[in-house]
């Protein structure tokens, strides 16, 4: 049994910051005044102050909400919920570590928020009162954990781990980070578990929406069909009707669930180099003996220059329905007597995207890089509309343009220092041999799906089986599966998931990635290459590697052309 619990409250003053809490390490977490220690003690590890924001974004902790942390250790947690203007409640069993972080509230006059408790966190009864909860605890700590979880925490109630799962629980949403104090874990996975309430997995959101957006267009196709004939004014209608509805379908469904409100701030790839550090108020002189420092507080948001999304998804979900609405009216111009127009579109598009990125996220976050990827994919119009034909014979006119493309791509993440595992250029979390077999199995029911919609001619005439197959596998397979799946699937939709909820980013970016097929004038190729984007954007998401979705596209691009022989 634990010692009996001593209790204090205290207010947060919202005028203190800094930059980052700290701990020394070398502190004495043990004490003769120590209470009993329960039959499991969690070892002590701090919260890396670059995830402290995004666990509480991922939350979605409101103002006035009750906020539990178990193990408040530094209490980093504690304060930055309590700026939020939630109630900042916690249990901490090492005495050293709860009397430093009860000196450091009254010496800063912290009072009616902050409420510390001294005990062990498996028999508090905190657990009960908790809106959000926050637990960084190893595997067996959460073990331990859980009976009581489900004892004790009300309908409702949000749960963030950090590193660990809970065993047998399903987290809601999972977030990947960069760690950048720790050179034995870089990154760290925050999870999100709603308790008693039972939501669609990420997989059942996803399809669930696409397939919706494919039952919605096929009777509007058919009208249309009826109405029109197989014109060119049936492929204009078609395709508006189609880009307004993946844009609905995209943004509107599962939109409020819980976890789907991400900062902006706090998923920039680059968290310590944005703010400044304001001294903490200096502690009274009968602290100055303490045994523990007095840890800086995260900064106040300081004002920065152009306009502040503030985290709003329903701002990034409006700014992202006109690029999308954007794209649509080039790739219509492009494709028509006024292709002079749509040219001039792609240009104003690729230029003046950048900038807006630059007005809209001065930070240079993830707002920045999604609004910069989606000006790299118009780029690709401003090469290969005007490309002189003229010059290459065919077969190497693909090549000579996504080297070209590839080039761009390379140079732009170079230039803002992008890591490969940012981009999905990684191993993922699967073997190798799954994720190669599951974009086999996926890209030949594609591929499949696709000859019987385009019928399309042999690649290359006269070729022999031989040439077909290599140009094919090499050209369409290997380098234009790798360039476009790194230019959708790596940067644009693992951009908008640090900003919404995965299946929105999926469905957005497949949207886009339809619209650059209506060059095929063949409105059901529009929603195929829709459907596949869907696909790929989901394996790239549940192997956390590009390889799947590469493999589906290339080997999709391959059988298409092999039936066509």
């Amino acid at each position: 049994m634990e010692a009996s619990i001593s209790k204090s409250s205290f207010s947060y003053s919202s005028s203190s910051s800094s930059s980052s809490l700290s701990l020394s390490l070398s502190l004495s977490l043990s004490s003769s005044s120590a209470p009993a220690l329960p039959v499991y003690k969690a070892p002590f590890s701090e919260t890396p102050s670059a995830l402290v924001e995004a666990a509480l974004d991922l939350a979605g902790l409101k103002p006035g909400e009750t906020f539990v942390d178990l193990g408040f250790g530094d209490g980093r947690m504690l304060f930055a919920a309590a700026r939020r203007g939630a109630s900042a409640m916690g249990v901490e069993i090492r005495p050293v570590l709860y009397e430093g972080v009860r000196k450091i509230a009254s010496d800063m006059g912290l009072r009616d928020r902050l409420f510390l408790e001294l005990g062990d966190l498996y028999e508090s009864d905190l657990i009960r009162k908790a809106d959000v909860l926050y637990a960084f605890l190893d595997d067996e700590g959460l073990r331990l954990l859980k009976p009581r979880l489900e004892a004790s925490l009300k309908p409702g109630a949000r749960l963030v781990t950090l590193s660990n799962r809970i065993p047998g629980w399903k987290p809601l949403r999972s977030l990947r980070m960069k760690d950048p104090e720790s050179r034995l874990v870089p990154r760290r996975t925050l999870y999100l578990y709603v308790f008693g309430k039972h939501y669609p997995s990420e997989a059942f959101r996803t399809f669930l929406t696409a397939l919706s957006t494919m039952a919605l267009f096929a009777p509007l196709y058919a009208f249309l069909l009826e109405a029109l004939g197989y014109t060119y004014g049936l492929h204009v209608a078609s395709v508006i009707a189609f880009a307004i509805l993946g844009i609905f379908m995209a943004f509107v469904p599962f939109r409020d669930f819980p976890g789907s409100l991400p900062s902006l701030s706090s998923l920039n790839p680059n968290p310590t180099s944005t703010s400044t550090s304001t001294p903490t108020p200096s502690p009274s002189p009968s602290s100055s003996t303490s045994t523990f420092p007095s840890p800086t507080l995260p900064p106040n948001p300081s004002p920065s220059k152009g306009i502040r999304f503030h985290g709003s998804p329903r701002l990034v979900r409006l700014l992202f329905a006109l690029i999308t609405l954007l794209f649509l009216s080039e790739e219509l111009l492009l494709n028509s007597p006024l292709a002079l127009y749509g040219l001039s579109s792609s240009i104003i598009g690729f230029l003046a995207l950048p900038v807006l990125g630059i007005l809209m996220d001065p930070e240079n976050g993830w707002l920045r890089k999604a609004i910069e990827a989606s000006a790299l994919i118009m780029a690709t119009r401003v090469v290969l509309t005007p490309f002189p034909m003229g010059f290459l014979s065919l077969p190497a006119f693909l090549p000579a343009v996504y080297t070209l493309i590839l080039a761009g791509l390379t140079i732009y993440i170079a230039f803002r220092h992008i890591e490969a595992g940012d981009v999905r250029l990684s191993k993922g979390n699967r073997s190798l041999g799954f994720q190669a077999s599951l974009g086999l199995a996926s890209g030949s029911l594609l591929g499949t799906a696709e000859f019987f919609i385009l019928k399309p001619s042999p690649i290359l005439p006269g070729a022999s089986l031989a040439e077909t197959i290599a140009y094919v596998t090499i050209v369409l397979g290997l380098m234009v599966g790798f360039v476009e799946e790194l230019m959708f699937r790596g940067l644009l939709q693992a951009s908008l998931e640090r900003l919404l909820p995965p299946w929105q980013a999926i469905g957005a970016t497949s949207v886009i990635f339809g619209l650059m097929h209506v060059g095929w004038m063949n409105p059901l190729e529009v929603l195929l290459a829709y459907g596949a984007g869907i696909v790929f954007g989901y394996l790239a998401k549940a192997t956390g590697s590009l390889l799947a979705p590469m493999v589906a596209h290339g080997f999709g691009n391959l059988v298409l052309y092999l039936i066509a022989l």
